[in-house]
């Protein structure tokens, strides 16, 4: 909440260690992004910080507003109004760089946390047997919508970053970051609900 004493990510997790079994999170379920980036920030800290799923993301955002958890990592669309609007309080963004639009907010390897990032992603997947010459044109189809200078700027004032690639680079992408999660899913214990 925009109340809490903690003005940093390490006010933060000096106030979950000096107060272990208080420093609650929020996340939209178990084994959501919202919890696994949590799990990660108490696997790199050892910070006490305990789980508390719900069902979505709306309802963990509102225990929040209201202080009835501590924290939570949002995806920036949904949790950057609130922010704005002096509801909640923002202490890093999870990306690996700063982000334009939050110029004075740092990001979590900036905080005292070198290696941390967390970025949610979309993408567009097709059934594997799709033939070549379709699956190109249809990239070549998003690449152009995507370059539409409309679309990003619609897509940045909701807090997205618009970071097309290559089929390629995708595939790799998701190699990498599936080898990365699935670490800190294993070590968290944490199972879909």
């Amino acid at each position: 909440a925009n109340d809490f004493p903690a003005n940093t990510l390490q006010e933060l997790i000096a106030w979950a260690r000096a107060n272990p079994g208080k420093a609650t999170y929020g996340s939209g379920g178990s084994g959501t992004s919202q919890h696994l980036a949590v799990e990660m920030l108490r696997q790199m800290t050892g910070a006490p910080f305990v789980h508390v799923p719900y069902r979505g993301a709306a309802p963990a955002l509102t225990d929040l507003m209201a202080g009835h958890i501590t924290l939570m990592i949002d995806n920036l669309p949904s949790a950057l109004p609130l922010v704005r609007a002096g509801r909640l309080k923002a202490l890093a963004v999870t990306t690996p760089t700063r982000r334009s639009d939050l110029p004075d907010l740092p990001t979590v390897a900036e905080s005292g946390l070198p290696g941390f990032e967390m970025s949610s992603w979309h993408g567009a997947f097709l059934p594997s047997r799709t033939p070549e010459p379709v699956m190109r044109r249809l990239h070549a189809l998003l690449m152009q919508a995507l370059g539409s200078e409309d679309l990003r700027s619609q897509l940045q004032s909701l807090g997205a970053t618009v970071n097309p690639m290559s089929p390629e680079a995708f595939s790799a992408f998701i190699r990498t970051e599936t080898g990365r999660w699935s670490q800190i899913v294993k070590a968290s214990g944490a199972r879909l609900d």
